[in-house]
């Protein structure tokens, strides 16, 4: 599985328009990557006309967490639904600088954290 967390920092322009806005948001990030790869091989050997041997198999697993920087961009809307309350939607997209390289048995996996968001929600004023 892999998670990212991320504790993410930027302003919010925002734009009236009729009973909602619609803002952009470009941020800057730190996020918390955290990857775990299974790996499972088998060597067969299959006769001509016969069914497969398995003559070896192996597993390897490893885990990684790491930190890592970022930037990237947001865009939406938010719409009152009463005085307190409000439906928003939110897409965007947040690069993350470096990959993560994990080693499993005799290779290496490379993880690109990086990617597209799309969030819809409803928020309460207190």
């Amino acid at each position: 599985m892999n998670y990212r967390r991320a504790l993410v920092l930027g302003p919010r322009f925002s734009l009236k328009m009729g009973e909602g806005n619609v803002f952009v948001s470009p941020l800057i990030s730190c996020s918390l990557v955290d990857v775990s790869v299974d790996r499972h091989e088998a060597f067969s050997l299959t006769p001509v006309g016969g069914a497969p041997t398995t003559l070896q198999s192996w597993s390897d697993n490893a885990d990684k967490q790491a930190f890592r920087f970022g930037a990237g961009i947001f865009a939406g809307a938010d719409w009152p639904l009463s005085a307190k309350w409000a439906l928003g939607v939110k897409a965007g997209y947040q690069a993350v600088f470096d990959d993560v390289k994990v080693d499993v048995g005799p290779n290496q996996v490379t993880v690109d954290p990086s990617g597209l968001s799309v969030v819809v929600g409803v928020s309460r004023q207190l």
